[in-house]
């Protein structure tokens, strides 16, 4: 990016209007935006209530599992999430195989986890689908905004 906005042909910084948006900005991404941007203005948005925290409507849990044991564990918490769906849609008249778990994100350390995790939850029966940087923004936005269009649940 930084050669294509180098390039003479391209309008100099004082010339141009370049917007950056993320949803975080690591050190590296915070120099090159000092090096293509002018310094006219930023905008943070954060939780008005709690800023740097999560939204309240965000449940987050956090339980302590031996390395080895994490995805058994994400599976556990999944099924478990999935049998109690599944008393309530048939307490409500409804038919219970059409209960699933809740949309889920489970962060990993490492990008290559991602598929791991996926593909272990889709081995034991649980729609999942990774989304990592090696996806391309349409990519990650179909996932997101359409479920994979496979209606996976992450």
């Amino acid at each position: 990016m930084l050669s294509l906005l180098l390039k003479r042909s391209f309008p100099p910084v004082a010339e141009r209007q370049t917007l950056l948006f993320s949803a975080t900005f690591s050190e590296n991404v915070k120099q090159l935006a000092d090096t293509i941007m002018r310094l006219d203005q930023t905008v943070t948005v954060t939780n008005k209530k709690s800023s740097g925290q999560a939204s309240s409507r965000v449940l987050q849990k956090f339980i302590e599992v031996q390395t080895g044991d994490k995805n058994n564990k994400i599976h556990e918490i999944l099924e478990a999430e999935l049998t109690k769906e599944k008393e309530t849609v048939k307490a409500a008249g409804g038919n219970p195989d059409e209960a699933h778990v809740r949309h889920t994100l489970v962060f990993t350390q490492q990008k290559r986890t991602t598929d791991l995790v996926a593909g272990y939850l889709s081995s034991k029966g649980i729609m999942a689908t990774s989304i990592n940087g090696d996806r391309t923004t349409v990519g990650r936005r179909i996932c997101l905004g359409g479920h994979c269009d496979i209606d996976a649940y992450y």
